[in-house]
């Protein structure tokens, strides 16, 4: 999933030269893998500390060429490294999770707005401002491919689907063939999020609703419409419970989120627990657990707390 953030500025003061961005300790970023052992969690630039969430310990805490903004810190699925994006200078780069050494830089590569890790650990996708789509190497950082007109796309870890998001278009689920599947219509500007399921996917999307679609063939098989100015701003699928999880947060009144979870197969609402305003949350454990900003570990699926992560 995205990691799940609402809308911020960062924390500065002013000097005698100008703006000086300061350093507050606040959790600005997470980045998780679906399933895998490690986080990354970072403050607004630069600071970024590791952690097991299994064992709910620190492994390292690092200086790196990560900038505020976007959605650019990415932890791979064995849990050894993790990717940092920046807007201007320094590029793409990736690190070693366990002692923070860099393993390789793309300073061409500016202007980055997202940066994932794919599921089989062998690519980075990295989306841009005005540049095209493109996938890098995990192991050396070098291009693979470029997809013009792609804003984003996602693969399944439990069939041979993917999904592309064209920028103003509609989604066009393919695949793994590259044949087209279903044309699936957008409904508004933007998608907040996105989780695969066995024989299913949720998007959500920016003042719009959760859809559930069929892989086979695309056909809608259920719908959430937060309403009253809020939308799903992180999405996950529970494995242990067969369960949809989502954030709902109101983008027009602020205030707390919500998480949410739906039975899988119908979009019904099986609970819902105000879990305060974090700056950032995200799913881990294949969706079992969500981790918040303030170092909270809570079940998706009951809500409970199940641990602390002390990041300050």
């Amino acid at each position: 999933m995205k990691s799940a953030r609402q809308p911020s500025a960062p924390p500065v003061i002013r000097s005698g030269s100008g703006l000086v961005r300061q350093r507050r300790q606040i959790i600005r970023h997470i980045a998780t893998s679906y399933d895998g052992p490690v986080i990354v969690a970072a403050e607004y630039e630069r600071h970024v500390q590791t952690w097991n969430i299994v064992h709910q310990k620190r492994i390292g805490e690092f200086e790196t060429t990560l900038d505020g903004g976007g959605q650019r810190l990415a932890v791979s699925h064995d849990g050894r490294r993790f990717a940092v994006g920046a807007w201007e200078d320094h590029g793409i780069a990736l690190y070693d999770a366990e002692n923070g050494i860099e393993i390789w830089r793309r300073k061409d590569l500016n202007q980055v707005q997202v940066v994932r890790i794919s599921e089989d650990d062998r690519c980075v996708q990295c989306e841009f401002e005005n540049s095209p789509h493109q996938t890098l190497s995990l192991s050396t950082g070098q291009t693979l491919g470029a997809f013009r007109g792609v804003a984003d796309f996602w693969e399944s870890r439990y069939d041979s689907v993917v999904v592309f998001e064209e920028s103003e278009r509609d989604y066009r689920l393919m695949n793994e063939e590259n044949e087209l599947i279903a044309n699936l219509p957008r409904q508004t500007f933007a998608c907040l999020d996105f989780a695969f399921a066995p024989q299913k996917f949720c998007i959500s999307e920016s003042t719009g609703a959760i859809r559930c679609f069929n892989v086979t063939n695309g056909v809608q098989l259920w719908r959430y419409d937060p309403g009253n100015g809020s939308h799903a701003i992180g999405l996950t699928y529970n494995e242990l419970a067969d369960e949809v999880a989502a954030i709902v947060w109101s983008y027009e009144e602020g205030g707390p989120c919500y998480l949410k979870t739906f039975d899988a197969d119908n979009g019904r609402v099986k609970a819902t627990l105000n879990v305060g305003q974090p700056h950032e949350l995200a799913f881990c454990c294949a969706g079992s657990l969500l981790v918040t900003s303030d170092g909270k570990l809570r079940e998706t699926a009951t809500g409970d707390d199940c641990g602390m992560l002390k990041f300050f």
